[in-house]
């Protein structure tokens, strides 16, 4: 199922990609639970992803952002700094160890990547399960998953430890958690 998605994700053209992403996050800037957010954690987009980049420098401005960071089997939260994102471990931009680390319970909404999503709002990440660790213990945060329509599947496969989200948000749809 991975494979078949990213080969759909691959066959979009770069301006597809750029018009679904930039459809997808006005989206998001327009769902109450990101407007009343003072703190987002984000993910620092790569090619075959929703990209957030505009959207992170646009909402540092009024937000604090943080951008998880990886760190053994775990993902480290430190804030958003234009100036301090260095290449992580998978040729992500994070930021810097100096970066103020956030602890999860200073977090309103995340917005989350993944691999494929279905209607239910259950996601499938790349397999090593950062997010599904880090999420565990999410208490009242709001959990929005992004993604390009081609990502999004009739089931994912899914386990009692997988975390599922709030909304997935593509270029023409809202799903919403049952």
């Amino acid at each position: 199922m991975r494979r078949s998605i990213a080969a759909k994700i691959k066959a979009l053209s770069s301006e597809d990609r750029l018009l679904e992403s930039q459809k997808v996050m006005a989206t998001v800037e327009n769902l109450p639970e990101f407007q009343v957010a003072h703190t987002v954690m984000c993910y620092h987009s790569i090619a075959n992803e929703v990209c957030t980049h505009d959207a992170i420098a646009r909402w540092s401005k009024n937000k604090t952002i943080v951008l998880p960071r990886v760190k053994g089997d775990d993902l480290m939260l430190l804030e958003y700094s234009p100036e301090k994102l260095e290449t992580g471990k998978y040729g992500i931009f994070e930021p810097a160890l100096d970066s103020r680390q956030v602890d999860l319970d200073e977090i309103d909404l995340i917005i989350v990547p993944g691999v494929g999503f279905d209607a239910e709002c259950n996601r499938m990440g790349h397999g090593k399960g950062y997010y599904d660790r880090l999420l565990s213990e999410k208490g009242r945060i709001k959990l929005i998953g992004v993604a390009f329509e081609c990502q999004i599947v009739d089931s994912v496969p899914h386990c009692s430890h997988d975390i599922g989200m709030d909304k997935v948000i593509t270029a023409s749809n809202i799903y919403r958690s049952k």
